[in-house]
């Protein structure tokens, strides 16, 4: 998948979220959403690393 459309499901995740009717849907929503934004972190980190603008432009990880 491409950034565009990782970051695209990361927001319908969310607006499914907003919308669920339980907290158990709400919260697989949440779950899923999140990881998308990690592939999207993931992504970009690479990108960084891959055109030589290493760590030190990065915020710190979690």
């Amino acid at each position: 998948m491409d950034l565009n459309h990782l970051i695209h499901r990361e927001g319908e995740e969310r607006v499914r979220a907003a919308q669920a009717s339980s907290d158990e849907a709400r919260a697989a929503h949440v779950a899923l959403a999140d990881l998308f934004r990690d592939r999207i972190d993931f992504r970009r980190r690479t990108m960084l690393d891959g055109v030589g603008l290493g760590s030190g432009l990065r915020p710190p990880a979690l």
